[in-house]
């Protein structure tokens, strides 16, 4: 994949370790400060442009209909706003936005950025299943593999017939392990 990251922020750079980690990518960071360039050249496995990701000129550079996805992830939320419009303006074939204030969700919205990610909720959304007793496992966090173990939650009133209605692989060769953990409450 072609993954474009505006902005050198410590989620980008912790990100593109872990990406450089596991599978090959094609990854391109945008970012103004030259020095900063110099010092991450060495550590990372990725291509950089030296400018402002909100200017139409430098997102070009990366050939956006090549790319598979574009991150709007500075530092800055208004910018992030103004460089995934610019980068959805410019044919980049997904563009997700990252904004720390939860009251610009809305704006974007209406702005047409449709997948929007806010650390804070994503957080707080971990903290509180932890508290809730439940949390989402990824078992590629233990093993190597594009893997996930998913939960669901249902009423202790769900009816065992809606699940017989699911389309599950009826043999073996049809499934490469595949564990569904169904957590009734009350």
């Amino acid at each position: 994949m072609r993954l474009v990251f505006a902005g050198a922020s410590n989620l980008v750079i912790r990100t593109v370790q872990q990406l450089n980690e596991q599978t090959r990518h094609d990854i391109i960071i945008i970012e103004n400060d030259a020095a900063l360039i110099d010092t991450l050249n060495d550590q990372l496995n990725a291509a950089f442009i030296q400018g402002d990701a909100s200017l139409p000129s430098i997102l070009k550079e990366a050939n956006p209909t090549s790319c598979d996805f574009f991150f709007a992830s500075t530092d800055r939320d208004e910018s992030n706003m103004i460089a995934a419009l610019t980068a959805k303006a410019l044919g980049y074939k997904r563009v997700v936005v990252i904004i720390k204030e939860e009251s610009y969700e809305p704006i974007c919205q209406e702005l047409g950025l449709e997948e929007i990610i806010i650390p804070l909720r994503t957080v707080r959304r971990d903290i509180i299943n932890i508290i809730d007793g439940e949390r989402e496992r990824h078992l590629s966090d233990y093993i190597r593999a594009d893997l996930r173990l998913f939960s669901f939650r249902v009423s202790s009133d769900t009816e065992a017939k809606v699940w017989q209605t699911l389309a599950f692989p009826k043999t073996q060769n049809q499934l490469s392990y595949m564990t569904i953990v169904i957590h009734r409450v009350p």
